[in-house]
């Protein structure tokens, strides 16, 4: 609606529309994103691990124990939301969890001395971390608004 006062044109803009859009926007984009995470990337990084792990496998279960997922933070519809991958390791051999000490090495009881460390989650991350952000270009384009 245009207004004028003391010879100057003025116009007054409800934005209620405005934010519902955005607000819209953002839920969408947030869930085009999780689903990217979820569907893409996770089972990527999962499959590469697996293929590029350092140590020698005896039993499969460190290597099946490789694990990526979606992490999520606040709730989806605030501006405190955060999402983000997680790598990690669920080896365990008779109660007794693993994967940590094959990532970071370990204190060896037996032999008094310290094994030798065979990481492959930071180097994951590392040599992965690019490919998923670029993967993430052009995935909001067709999100558009609706109205």
């Amino acid at each position: 609606m245009a207004n004028y006062y003391h010879g100057a044109a003025y116009a007054t803009v409800d934005v209620a529309d405005v934010q519902e859009g955005l607000l819209w926007y953002a839920w969408a984009s947030r869930g085009k994103l999780k689903k990217y995470l979820e569907q893409d990337v996770c089972p990527a990084l999962e499959r590469y691990m697996k293929q590029n792990r350092p140590w020698q496998d005896r039993t499969t279960t460190a290597r099946e124990g490789l694990k990526a997922d979606v992490q999520e933070s606040g709730n989806q519809k605030s501006d405190d939301y955060q999402i983000g991958v997680r790598v990690y390791h669920t080896a365990y051999h008779n109660g007794f969890p693993y994967g940590m000490s094959l990532e970071y090495g370990s204190y060896n009881v037996r032999t008094g001395r310290k094994n030798r460390p065979y990481p492959i989650l930071r180097p994951t991350v590392e040599k992965k971390g690019q490919e998923v952000v670029e993967g993430m270009y052009g995935l909001l384009e067709d999100v558009g608004f609706y109205g």
